[in-house]
């Protein structure tokens, strides 16, 4: 049987228990008293082994009257009791970043979810399971650290990490979880210099012509040829149907729904182009090229083939986009033009190929040295022809006094 209750403080309230004990001595029991809307209401708090003493139940009460006061916060010990039950089944049932991926991808393009589903799949994998809202600065770190264990570009690395900041961010915007606070969540991405310009020799570019020349599928070789011949992508490429060819307005329709900006473009149909183009026209099939995934094993088939016959390092079909562009800077075509031909957004994505155009960069550098030079040549011969004899003047002076 329980012991009677005593009135330890103000609206505090403990009894003894005959079977509890606690540090030799009956365990107490704590309660207190407090008025809610004008009705007295009593609750229990618990068991002095459970941490509760005079104190804390002076410090409990104070909260509840302060939430009476102002009508903030929970105004019963039950209603805390029912908000902390919520806030502990929300954690547990707190989305992880592998369920907000499944709702995001839905809303991905069918050419980029082709990467995404690659880095969730081959490096991801460890932080999927995670719940967003345990997820903090050092396991991003921790992730970028070990895909550059494994030997990850700089630039690939930074690719996963942004995609984890994408899952988060939509996430948060659509209602899955909580906008990540900075103190706790922050996505470091690792220094990237991609100014990489990738070229070929007129000696590799020959071998390079010649293996194409060897290749079985002459249809498909003819795609790195059109890479090399226009720049294009290779996803836009292998998406090229023969509706895009305007062989009349000497015009190359590059679908915005195929482009990674998104916008459709127009380049110039040259004669060599329309050759290759008139070489395999007669091959049948929607497609120019006859194949639609970039990633099929055909195209890494080719691929595989014409490695050996290009530089150490040199990627097939980007490679050939930047050998490209490379070649037209040394020809003397302005970053303009060049920009225009790769469809570029920016001009600050041309400008990785301005060091290739050195014959134009000089002749313009030189054009200030030229200005100075004509400019100190005409001040010379203009002063030559204002100058007076001041010898001469200065006799006749002297001649006009003395006489």
């Amino acid at each position: 049987m329980a012991g009677k209750w005593k009135t330890v403080a103000p609206n505090i309230r403990v009894r003894e228990s005959e079977d509890r004990q606690w540090h030799g001595r009956a365990d107490l029991y704590f309660a207190v008293r407090y008025s809610v809307c004008g009705k007295q209401v009593e609750e229990a708090l618990g068991w002095a082994s459970e941490g509760w003493n005079v104190t804390k139940a002076k410090t409990e009460l104070a909260r509840l009257k302060t939430a009476a006061a102002t009508g903030e916060g929970a105004l019963t010990l039950r209603e805390r009791r029912e908000e902390a039950q919520r806030e502990r089944e929300a954690i547990e049932n707190a989305p992880t970043l592998q369920r907000v991926w499944e709702e995001y991808k839905k809303t991905i393009r069918d050419k980029v979810l082709v990467h995404y589903e690659g880095y969730v799949s081959n490096h991801l994998a460890s932080i999927m399971p995670m719940k967003i809202e345990e997820l903090r600065t050092h396991h991003i770190e921790s992730l970028s650290n070990d895909l550059q264990d494994r030997g990850l570009a700089p630039q690939t690395v930074k690719h996963h990490i942004a995609l984890v900041r994408q899952i988060v961010l939509w996430g948060a915007k659509h209602g899955f979880n909580e906008q990540p606070a900075l103190h706790k969540l922050y996505f470091p991405m690792p220094r990237v210099d991609n100014k990489v310009t990738e070229s070929l020799t007129d000696g590799q570019l020959a071998i390079f012509l010649e293996a194409l020349d060897r290749y079985p599928n002459q249809r498909l070789a003819a795609s790195m040829r059109f890479a090399l011949l226009t720049g294009v992508r290779r996803y836009a490429i292998f998406n090229l149907q023969w509706s895009d060819i305007d062989f009349h307005n000497k015009t190359i329709c590059l679908r915005g729904e195929h482009a990674k900006n998104g916008k459709t473009e127009y380049i110039p149909l040259t004669p060599v182009v329309e050759g290759l183009l008139n070489s395999i026209k007669d091959d049948g099939g929607m497609l120019v090229f006859g194949e639609s995934n970039y990633m099929s094993r055909a195209i890494k088939k080719l691929c595989a083939y014409v490695r050996p016959f290009l530089p150490a390092g040199f990627r097939p079909y980007h490679g050939l986009r930047h050998a490209y562009a490379s070649r037209l800077a040394t020809s003397g075509a302005s970053l303009y033009e060049i920009q225009r031909l790769l469809t570029h957004d920016s001009p600050a994505m041309t400008a990785r190929y301005a060091h290739l155009a050195n014959d134009s960069l000089r002749r313009t550098s030189s054009i200030m040295g030229d200005v100075i030079k004509r400019a100190v040549n005409d001040t010379s011969r203009q002063g030559k022809e204002d100058r007076k004899p001041e010898p001469i003047i200065r006799r006749a002076r002297v001649r006009a006094f003395t006489s």
